[in-house]
């Protein structure tokens, strides 16, 4: 399926990188991810917000339709196009850790499921033996996936 998909929501259509058959194809794959177990309104509301949290980002290139709603699919100077498998991925990506975070400030809550005890006063965490913490922001996964199309990361710019 082409980017974008249109996605409604409580009466109204909004744009989104992907859809949610496509993203429950995806995320049924990722060890952790409890997408699956989201109602198909929520699945909605995270792909929506996903997909505006990628936008708020600037891309080299151009967008291929001048009047398109997103930022994406995009044209660069040497004709090549953005790749919409990657942009989806990232969409997806992202979709799932807002539902994992519960915010768009990007924590994964999640790692709090390795502390086996915890402590107020003078703050004493024990974690499980087998326990790991990965904690990675929406930012953090948006770069990944479409850094190569950003043209400013980290104050040096890029020219696609």
């Amino acid at each position: 399926m082409a980017i974008p998909v249109v996605i409604t929501f409580n009466n109204n259509e909004y744009y989104a990188y992907g859809s949610i058959d496509e993203a429950n194809k995806y995320l049924s794959a990722k060890y952790g991810s409890n997408w699956n177990a989201k109602e198909d309104d929520t699945k909605k509301q995270l792909l929506i917000s996903a997909t505006r949290l990628i936008d708020t980002y600037s891309y080299a290139g151009a967008k291929l339709e001048a009047n398109q709603p997103l930022e994406f699919p995009r044209q660069f100077r040497d004709g090549s196009l953005s790749d919409d498998d990657l942009v989806k991925a990232c969409c997806f990506e992202v979709a799932d850790s807002l539902g994992t975070s519960g915010s768009t400030s990007g924590v994964d809550t999640s790692v709090l499921s390795g502390i086996k005890s915890y402590k107020v006063g003078d703050v004493d965490v024990t974690f499980k033996d087998e326990a790991t913490i990965e904690v990675s922001t929406q930012e953090d996964i948006i770069k990944a996936f479409l850094g190569r199309y950003m043209t400013d990361i980290g104050g040096a710019k890029i020219w696609l």
